[in-house]
């Protein structure tokens, strides 16, 4: 689901698959591990993402939260067509950094 790659205090995440409620705690989960203090700006490649639910919103909203209390920013990258309606229709447009 999850893979990375860091240089230095960033982290480019990419998320695959869905990000749905059966799946979205093991992936707050390894996705935290990953988020080491030292991260200061978070990428999240959704290249190979292929839906996102409510419960996928609430982790984007959380991982947001933690590189604000950080003071850090984050970022999606390669939104497909149905996220970025979906990031538009509930505003997170208006709140992530992204190609929407």
């Amino acid at each position: 689901m999850l893979s990375s790659k860091k240089n230095g205090s960033q982290l480019t995440v990419q998320l695959k698959g869905k990000l749905i409620a059966s799946n979205v705690e093991s992936v707050k989960t390894e996705l935290l591990q990953m988020m080491a203090e030292d991260i200061l700006h978070l990428i999240l490649d959704c290249k190979e993402l292929d839906m996102m639910d409510s419960s996928g919103i609430t982790l984007c909203i959380a991982a947001q939260k933690t590189m604000t209390n950080r003071h850090g920013q984050m970022e999606f990258v390669h939104l497909n067509e149905d996220i970025c309606r979906l990031f538009k229709l509930t505003r997170l447009n208006k709140h992530f950094k992204s190609n929407c």
